[in-house]
């Protein structure tokens, strides 16, 4: 016969500890999240950054003509 556990059923040290954990991993969990943020917001700056300044170049074309020969 299989046993089941139930949160509920954790009592005095272990469901303290346990429960202190599991907030430890949630804001571990969040921090991380929150850095990685912050961390892809300077990225996408950077490019958007990257990409104005390349748009607002201005460039110069020049173009070479090659003759083309007939075999005729």
């Amino acid at each position: 016969k299989g046993y089941t556990t139930k949160s509920s059923g954790f009592k005095g040290k272990f469901r303290q500890e346990f429960t202190a954990r599991l907030y430890d991993e949630k804001e571990m969990m969040f921090s991380l999240h929150s850095s990685n943020e912050a961390k892809m917001s300077q990225l996408i700056r950077y490019f958007q950054q990257q990409l104005s300044d390349t748009v607002n170049q201005e460039y110069q074309y020049e173009t070479e003509l090659v003759p083309i020969e007939t075999s005729r």
